[in-house]
């Protein structure tokens, strides 16, 4: 199992079946030291490649170097891959997965979390309003239609009708 797991790509999917356990020694192999974790075994039954990713232009250990890093690597003579702008724009969904993509996302949703709990503090309702809808909402405008479920559909554009309709209702009230 081991060198099957060991042969697929990076980044391809898999299935893993197991045994999840809390080991009675803290384990010391681990990349997270500085971090509180509460670190789990897992004892793998089964492993089953779901999809094997193709190679891939960049890993994401390269797309999470610095620039201040692979200036020192170049100096002592160990380059590093340089990721440029339009390779990490191609190639989202790792880049998404780097340490600093990862930290802006934390900070926005601690800013979108006070911020919907001061609203609502305050007596405002959060509306989540449809993002697939019947026909166009908006005329004129130029739509992206879609097949859901055999019948055609449209992303919705705007959430103004809906959320115009809300208020109505609240105001009727």
């Amino acid at each position: 199992m081991v060198q099957y797991a060991g042969a697929l790509s990076n980044e391809s999917i898999i299935d893993v079946e197991g045994l999840v356990s809390v080991p009675s020694k803290p384990i010391k192999g681990t990349t997270k030291q500085n971090i509180l974790l509460r670190i789990y075994s897992l004892c793998v039954r089964k492993l089953h490649c779901v999809n094997k990713a193709s190679s891939l232009p960049i890993t994401l250990q390269d797309a999470a170097r610095s620039e201040a890093e692979i200036e020192k690597a170049l100096q002592a003579g160990e380059p590093f891959a340089r990721v440029n702008l339009d390779t990490r724009l191609n190639f989202r969904v790792i880049e998404f997965r780097t340490a600093t993509n990862q930290a802006i996302f934390s900070v926005q949703a601690q800013v979108g979390e006070a911020f919907r709990k001061f609203l609502s503090s305050e007596g405002f309702v959060e509306i989540h309003t449809p993002r697939i809808i019947a026909g166009s909402s908006e005329g004129g405008a130029a739509v992206f239609k879609l097949d859901y479920k055999g019948r055609p559909a449209c992303l919705a554009q705007s959430t103004a009708l809906h959320k115009h309709m809300t208020i109505s209702s609240n105001f009727d009230r």
